[in-house]
């Protein structure tokens, strides 16, 4: 989906800081669709109401002020494509979570029943939830048979923890 080494940005302002191996650190300044590259990228928003797509592999990203949506659009694997979002604001920011990714979520808005957070969650309670966040740690996963015996797999981990988010900071897109 994304290519290798090349920046693409939509919208003004930014500028590109310090690129070595795969790993690239991005400033913004303004409210705009920012897309990470095929590496581990450092993505700094700034502030504004962001699109912000890490792409593939371990980003560390910072939206900054501003209500911020996260598109998360590369399958979560064992040891990468687990993206740290260092100032996730429940209510405000949203993950937008694409279907193609995410199979067994329906489109929309996520539903309730499709949702269970908790101090040290790290897989499903029922066999309706799908996206599981531990309270403590931030970590959120991606469980794609609720109960059903497949290892949930992290994608996310909110570095200022998980408190007060909800079904409703969810959206599946296509």
């Amino acid at each position: 989906m994304h290519p290798g080494a090349a920046l693409r940005r939509q919208g003004r302002g930014g500028e590109r800081h310090g690129q070595y191996r795969h790993h690239h650190h991005l400033h913004y300044n303004l409210s705009e669709v920012i897309n990470g590259l095929a590496g581990n990228d450092t993505i700094n928003a700034r502030g504004g109401n962001d699109l912000i797509t890490p792409g593939n592999g371990n980003d560390f990203v910072t939206g900054g002020p501003g209500a911020d949506a996260y598109l998360l659009d590369f399958k979560p694997k064992k040891n990468s494509n687990v993206d740290h979002i260092t100032d996730f604001q429940p209510g405000i920011d949203e993950f937008r979570l694409d279907k193609s990714v995410f199979k067994k979520l329906k489109l929309g808005d996520l539903g309730k029943k499709a949702f269970f957070a908790a101090k040290k969650a790290n897989e499903a309670h029922d066999g309706n939830d799908r996206i599981v966040v531990d309270r403590k740690s931030g970590e959120c996963f991606y469980d794609s048979d609720g109960m059903g015996g497949k290892n949930a797999k992290l994608f996310a981990i909110l570095d200022t923890g998980a408190k007060g988010i909800g079904h409703d900071d969810f959206v599946v897109v296509a």
